[in-house]
């Protein structure tokens, strides 16, 4: 019996009765800490553009929000680098999540465990800070002192 990573290994009595009756059905389901990952494991998907083409006709608003984005694999994981933060929020959708992997899956030949984050840094505390600069420039109290 063959140890399939990113699981736990269950107890010697349970482990045959797990493996035989669900093969992998939920790899996202449980799993442990995971190690970081060095550059040589990461590859770029080269075909990125070509998928996404095929995404845009199968779910168009999320295809959109991936315009600018690149995506690289690294074992059983597709890393989605996206410019729209927006897409993070679209990919909890579960049905977005799983039409990109089934899209993913016909071109590259595996079912992908996706991951995803955003490359333009975050700007919500640069808007709360200009919102507080705003306030005390205009003489309003604010519990924030310089």
């Amino acid at each position: 019996m063959a140890k399939q990573p990113g699981q736990p290994v269950p107890q010697p009595a349970a482990a045959s009765q797990t493996t035989q009756s669900a093969p992998a059905a939920e790899p996202a389901a449980a799993e442990p800490e995971q190690k970081p990952l060095t550059a040589a494991e990461i590859q770029p998907v080269n075909n990125w553009a070509d998928i996404l083409a095929a995404y845009q006709a199968v779910n168009p608003a999320v295809s959109g929000s991936l315009a600018e984005s690149s995506a690289y694999v690294a074992g059983n994981n597709l890393l989605i680098v996206a410019k729209n933060r927006f897409f993070l929020t679209l990919l909890k959708n579960k049905e977005n999540a799983l039409s990109l992997r089934e899209t993913v899956k016909q071109f590259l030949g595996a079912e992908y465990n996706i991951r995803a984050k955003c490359s333009e840094p975050e700007e919500q505390t640069s808007k709360a800070q200009n919102l507080l600069q705003k306030a005390m420039d205009s003489h309003l109290d604010t519990a924030v002192e310089e």
